[in-house]
């Protein structure tokens, strides 16, 4: 008799670690059979914190992180290399750095998505039959839970496919021995036009709010827990904020829809801009009068020259995170392997790292102006005197800058792992105006908004009148979006998403790898121009172990023309 047991990835993740973050403590379980499982209200919540917590395993977060970052222009390789326990890391990261990817890569290896895909999948097919069994398992809690579950999953979707492109679609979770585990791969547009389905059912059943809560850039921090159920999981604010990021994905995949996406992108974005404060309403709207649906900018106003930013500080310097400006953060403490993640690529307390920062974000005011705190803050060079000494990365690792001492920093492992937050919606928005042939002048104002924040001794921030063409502001947007979400694990997607578009449109890569991927390559500039001409090979290839355990799936065609 065949065991009806949670197989291939597993069903539940066995975690047991302290904090004060209790809802990220599902009970732990062992395999478990599926007939004696899914029978409370417990159990559901069990299954979609494992959710959560799949995303914090060292596996998933490199490949996130990695994925986003290391291609760019914004890293090179640090001072020390992958080894331990991370020794198979060596040679892939050495791969990615100099864009001479193999199909053999670790970071192919997709499993990790697919594990916490498998968690959605368990919680979709099984939580609504719980509903039947457990009166106190109401019809809100199941709508809360699925949509946490189908927005996990389409966040995993969209990662795979900006880094793959064509991946298998998996919609049912791996329960016994007999399941079809050989899928073929399904179009990445496709992929994303049905997870989109999804976030429209999520987005109804959606909790909006999880308590009332306030974090001052001070640090004071009201209802902790309240702030860490608000920015940890996910609301409704978190699911528009991501479908809005895949309908401008998908504005520049097909012409016909173009506009249809890009309208869409902002009318999401519309939708979170209403809970955002002012300034003013921020400093008098707090205890009793809060929701915690509120979403506020982090202001800088009180910048004080040479030290740390209130916005640093709050958004990446305190032990806590959660500020306000977040819409989603991975919630991470002190057993999360995957923390040790971004120690290993960016450092901590002054250690070796695999990463550095790319010299040509330090030159001059090219990327940014010299009165840009983002740049005091976001890394610093170890010896000022020589052009070639190497560039630290600050953020999410380093916590206080010394204003007696600018380069002195007391650096951490910053606690939790941003996917979205304010500044994101914002730029969105103004990135669909621009593509969409809407007002320039409006689009220009949105990401005015994100340089002023920055750069607070600079009274107006921008002139209209030096980006007031179509082409100009696209290549200031592009820019802001690099110095706002700096080492984010954002820009090789942005990067992407506008090559995908100057293709669509009739163009060709080169006008991204000229103006910004050869710069950092130009040892093997010309290689590099050849490599990538083919849009293809801005995807990571399909992993040969898969290749050879499942013959449905079809290689990347970039890598068979390189490889074989």
């Amino acid at each position: 008799m065949k065991n009806k047991i949670i197989a291939i990835i597993g069903l539940i993740l066995s975690v047991s670690f302290s904090s004060c973050t209790d809802w990220l403590n599902p009970k732990p379980l062992d395999t478990m059979v599926v007939e004696d499982f899914w029978k409370t209200r417990s159990d559901v919540e069990s299954m979609t914190l494992a959710c959560y917590e799949a995303m914090t395993q060292y596996d998933f977060m490199i490949r996130m992180i990695v994925g986003g970052e290391v291609r760019s222009d914004n890293v090179r390789a640090g001072n020390r290399e992958p080894g331990g326990d991370y020794l198979k890391y060596k040679d892939a990261l050495s791969e990615m750095l100099n864009v001479s990817i193999q199909p053999t890569n670790e970071f192919a290896k997709w499993e990790p998505f697919y594990k916490v895909i498998n968690y959605c999948n368990s919680v979709i097919k099984y939580a609504p039959g719980v509903r039947e069994l457990d009166p106190d398992y109401t019809e809100g809690y199941l709508n809360a839970n699925m949509a946490e579950a189908y927005t996990i999953r389409a966040l995993m979707y969209f990662y795979l496919v900006r880094l793959y492109n064509n991946v298998p679609f998996v919609t049912e979770p791996s329960v016994d021995d007999t399941g079809d585990f050989l899928q073929p791969q399904k179009k990445g547009e496709e992929i994303l036009r049905e997870v989109l389905k999804d976030l429209e059912i999520a987005e109804r059943g959606a909790i909006r709010s999880r308590g009332p809560f306030w974090v001052s850039p001070g640090g004071s921090i009201m209802n902790p827990q309240n702030a860490v159920n608000a920015k940890g999981r996910v609301t409704k604010t978190a699911i528009r904020t991501l479908i809005a990021d895949i309908y401008l994905w998908l504005a520049g995949s097909d012409p016909e829809t173009e506009q249809a996406d890009y309208a869409a992108c902002i009318e999401k974005c519309n939708l979170v801009l209403k809970d955002v404060l002012t300034d003013e309403q921020a400093e008098y709207i707090q205890g009793d009068d809060l929701t915690g649906t509120e979403l506020w900018l982090v202001s800088n106003k009180e910048y004080v020259e040479g030290s740390v930013s209130p916005a640093y500080y709050s958004i990446f310097g305190s032990s806590f995170g959660n500020s306000m400006e977040s819409i989603f953060e991975l919630q991470m403490n002190g057993t999360n392997d995957g923390r040790l993640t971004v120690g290993d690529l960016y450092g901590s307390d002054n250690q070796a790292c695999w990463l550095y920062v790319s010299p040509f974000l330090n030159e001059g005011t090219e990327t940014f102006d010299n009165t840009d705190t983002r740049k005091m803050e976001y890394y610093f060079q170890t010896d000022k005197s020589s052009t070639t000494s190497p560039i630290r990365i600050v953020k999410y690792v380093g916590r206080i800058r010394d204003v007696e001492s600018p380069d002195f920093l007391n650096r951490t492992i910053q606690k939790n792992w941003i996917f979205y937050r304010l500044p994101e919606i914002y730029l969105m928005k103004a990135e669909a105006i621009i593509q969409s042939g809407g007002s320039l002048e409006e689009a220009f104002d949105l990401i005015n908004i994100i340089y002023k924040r920055s750069n607070p001794t600079v009274k107006n921030g921008l002139s209209f009148d030096k980006y007031n063409s179509p082409e100009e502001l696209s290549k200031l947007l592009l820019l802001e979006r690099q110095r706002e979400f700096l080492f984010e694990g954002k820009r090789w997607f942005d990067l992407l998403r506008h090559v995908r578009r100057d293709v669509q449109r009739g163009g060709s890569t080169s006008s991204i790898l000229e103006r910004y991927l050869v710069r950092k390559n130009s040892f093997n500039a010309d290689v590099v121009t050849s490599k990538m001409a083919d849009i293809n090979a801005f995807y990571m290839p399909v992993h040969r172990d898969e290749l050879i355990s499942n013959s449905r799936l079809e290689q990347n065609p970039y890598y068979l023309n390189v490889f074989n």
